[in-house]
């Protein structure tokens, strides 16, 4: 099974995922909100790093995991979305400060993922077809499609 944690979890990219909170910290200083709106490359230009490791540190404090561990995350622009115009969310574990920017934030993730699991959904559904909803794996994928519908479901009384 795909772990992400696992896969990115070391002490130069926590390390690292500290000193781009600690810039979502200084804006909040600034602005009142807890957003870096700047790109990866921005980050790692101002912080003299790499920029793919910029990536993975952003990635590994995506996961539930790392929130456990550190007390703090970050919400992505998005797929596809530029972080200079929807920014890097901070997220501190028990803080309020920056709740609107993560709801909106999270709201934008949600019209994603509902989007993904729709589509996800619709090609389980022609798989079932394709391999006859009688056989074996029709049916596994029969139920696949069920799977992501009622997850879609679920995410959709999320949004407002």
């Amino acid at each position: 099974m795909f772990d992400r944690y696992a896969q990115l979890n070391n002490p130069v990219r926590v390390s690292l995922a500290k000193d781009i909170a600690k810039l979502a910290m200084a804006e909040q200083a600034l602005t009142g909100k807890a957003v870096l709106h700047m790109t990866a490359w921005d980050i790692a230009s101002t912080l003299s790093v790499d920029v793919q490791e910029v990536r993975l540190a952003l990635r590994l404090s995506y996961t539930a995991e790392f929130r456990k561990a550190e007390g703090f995350g970050f919400i992505a622009p998005g797929s596809g979305r530029d972080g200079r115009i929807y920014g890097y969310v901070l997220q501190n574990t028990g803080s309020t400060a920056n709740a609107p920017e993560q709801e909106k934030a999270l709201e934008r993730q949600g019209e994603v993922h509902l989007d993904h699991l729709r589509g996800i959904q619709e090609h389980y559904t022609e798989l079932s077809l394709a391999l006859g909803r009688k056989t074996k794996r029709g049916r596994e994928a029969k139920m696949a499609a069920h799977l992501a519908e009622a997850a879609a479901d679920a995410i959709e009384l999320l949004l407002p």
